[in-house]
């Protein structure tokens, strides 16, 4: 119980100075318990395709006929852009002429060495004869051979003249018009699969040596309807960006909404990620309200019977209402939460509610 005298005013009425009693803070209170809890962090990223590969042409000609347009879905194996084969159906003309010629050729050389052969035995034409015949042949051989090889080679590039998608997906971009020349290696559509994606998570450096793979991971959509899915950690970018300072983390998984009538994922999408750093069996935590900050640092007020006395503390993180007290508070300690912000150390409180129905443990009562 405190007591308050007025000496000016006493001296002012000439009253004799008497005891004023405080009025204890009425405060509801908590008893401090270890609760199991994830140690996360919340990260915004972007969803990516693992497949939005680039079709470019393999052969050269005008474009006749364009098959898809932006947004059309593809299997693999959709045409998607027909060339003018004119080149190469003249090509596998003149190659298929050639190796019959060859061919013939070839015969011809083969029986003239088979009769040198047989001069040779009975020694009616040198060595020399010989080994010129069969060397002629060789090379007719050879040359019959690159004829069919040619052949081949333009069979393929006409059925190349027929652009087919790699992959089942859209179609992202079509870079192409009709009319157009088409050239080796210039890129025609850009397609993109949403089956399989990953999302690009960039996290803060100062979190890097908590980061592993494997780590759990909830991803959600801030501004679609779509369920959160739980996933992991599957690779990790092996470098910080000196620009923003992050490192990436990778998450892929199925896009588990392609075959519903529900919003599906899409690459490019906004995903706010949390990630789930630690698992900790034994944290202390109370109540949010029940810690206060004060010039000196975080403190709590730890109840002795009808009075506080404050507890300098280290918080941590913040989960469900609650926050961790690394530092400054042991377990079965009970804390002023509603109403601790207008406590001072050796306040007289008036205990009004228990949050949650625990045992009302008090310890020893430290000297006010």
């Amino acid at each position: 119980m405190k007591y308050f005298a007025s000496g000016a005013f006493a001296l002012l009425f000439g009253l004799t100075a008497f005891p004023v009693l405080s009025k204890p803070v009425s405060i509801s209170i908590y008893t401090v318990h270890e609760h199991q809890i994830n140690k996360t962090i919340e990260v915004v990223g972007h969803v990516e395709s693992l497949q939005n590969p680039v079709v470019s042409s393999e052969v050269s000609g005008e474009v006749l006929q364009l098959l898809v347009k932006l947004g059309d879905k593809v299997e693999v194996g959709s045409e998607l852009a027909v060339i003018d084969d004119e080149n190469y159906q003249l090509a596998i003309l003149e190659s298929a002429a050639d190796i019959e010629r060859y061919a013939a050729m070839t015969s011809m050389q083969a029986q003239q060495a088979k009769r040198y052969g047989s001069l040779l035995r009975k020694k009616q034409v040198n060595r020399a004869t010989y080994d010129k015949a069969q060397s002629e042949l060789k090379s007719l051989q050879a040359q019959q051979g690159a004829a069919q090889a040619r052949y081949d080679r333009n069979k393929n590039l006409l059925g190349k003249t027929t652009i087919k998608s790699p992959v089942s997906g859209y179609v992202d971009e079509r870079m192409i018009s009709v009319g157009d020349y088409a050239q080796p290696g210039k890129p025609l559509f850009k397609l993109i699969d949403n089956r399989r994606l990953r999302a690009k998570l960039p996290i803060s450096e100062k979190f890097f040596p908590q980061l592993k793979i494997g780590q759990t991971v909830y991803l959600e959509n801030p501004f679609y309807n779509i369920a959160t899915l739980q996933t992991e950690i599957n690779y990790l970018r092996p470098r910080i960006d000196q620009d923003t300072g992050s490192v990436e983390a990778f998450s892929v998984f199925d896009n588990p909404s392609v075959e519903s009538n529900e919003p599906v994922w899409k690459a490019g999408s906004t995903v706010k990620a949390s990630i789930i750093l630690q698992t900790e069996n034994r944290a202390v935590m109370v109540p949010t309200q029940a810690l206060v900050q004060r010039p000196s640092g975080d403190v709590v007020y730890v109840v002795y019977r009808d009075y506080v006395k404050a507890h300098k503390v280290i918080a941590g993180m913040i989960e469900n209402g609650m926050i961790e007290i690394i530092q400054g508070l042991d377990p079965g300690r009970i804390v002023a939460v509603d109403g601790a912000r207008f406590l001072t150390d050796g306040s007289d409180v008036l205990i009004v509610e228990t949050i949650k129905d625990e045992s009302f443990f008090l310890p020893g009562e430290p000297q006010r």
